[in-house]
């Protein structure tokens, strides 16, 4: 006998809305998975129906790297929270990624609001990857792709991770070990 994954209809929209509180993302079908993301090459997440989660997305959107319930994510090395979301990654670079992909969606301006700062030699996230750095040879070796048109500095020990999500935190509005959480 043929099973299927289903959802009820207000699960899935409430589903869409946690994926997407702005509402400006696309949504589409590829290989039996919803996808939801600016750019349908490059989804940003998917809603997986059987155990009713979304699932974060790697910068080329070939693999998941996170998943809202760490709890069933055994290989997690770090998790995060933030209000009623939860992650687990397993590196600490996908740490910094994932946590700013989650307070930006849970308080959209925060990454610009990020990339206005800039401590010493280099800022964490830029629209233009050559402002990251002070020097111009760790623009190749140390950026990437974040999500959309942001891109995010990636050579960062636990420390800067720390102080990044910090600054991101109260970009966002939130309180730090409350709203927000990492496990490192």
């Amino acid at each position: 006998m043929a099973t299927f994954p289903f959802l009820e209809t207000s699960t899935l929209s409430k589903l869409l809305k946690q994926a997407d509180p702005s509402g400006q993302m696309k949504v589409f079908l590829s290989q039996n998975r919803l996808l939801l993301g600016a750019d349908p090459f490059n989804p940003s997440c998917e809603i997986d129906f059987s155990a009713e989660t979304i699932v974060l997305l790697g910068a080329a959107g070939a693999k998941p790297i996170s998943e809202v319930d760490f709890g069933s994510h055994a290989n997690a090395k770090y998790k995060i929270t933030v209000k009623d979301q939860r992650v687990g990654v397993k590196s600490l670079k996908d740490v910094l990624k994932s946590g700013l992909i989650l307070l930006e969606k849970a308080s959209p301006g925060t990454l610009e609001k990020l990339s206005n700062i800039k401590p010493y030699s280099k800022r964490i996230v830029a629209k233009d990857r050559r402002q990251l750095f002070e020097s111009k040879h760790l623009v190749d070796s140390f950026s990437e792709k974040l999500q959309g048109e942001w891109w995010i500095g990636t050579n960062n020990s636990t420390q800067e991770v720390r102080a990044w999500l910090e600054r991101a935190t109260q970009c966002a509005g939130l309180t730090w070990n409350k709203d927000f959480k990492v496990w490192f």
